[in-house]
């Protein structure tokens, strides 16, 4: 087993636990929750799918009352890997 996929592994035995994904995870820092919030468990299961292809979001943003409400707090669309606010954008950009 490479090296690379016995870490997954290992990060993938503290995300997964007897009861689902646990509540909170810090990987950089090396931190996992012990606790498990149900309620959380299905937002998980979209993001993960989200994170695969963007199908979620792709199907999320094709509703007009979300386009409209999207850009009437003024985001835009953007090829970057990070999403900025536009508030903070303003202030960025000196508004």
């Amino acid at each position: 087993m490479s090296k690379r996929l016995s870490s997954a592994a290992l990060i993938s035995a503290k995300v997964w636990r007897e009861h689902g994904f646990v509540s909170a995870i810090n990987a950089a820092e090396d931190w996992y929750s012990v606790e498990h919030i149900g309620i959380d468990q299905g937002d998980i299961l979209l993001m993960i799918a989200n994170d695969q292809d963007g199908f979620v979001w792709n199907l999320f943003s094709q509703i007009e009352p979300v386009q409209r409400a999207l850009d009437a707090m003024g985001f835009v669309e953007s090829t970057g890997d990070y999403a900025v606010p536009p508030a903070f954008l303003e202030q960025v950009k000196g508004g």
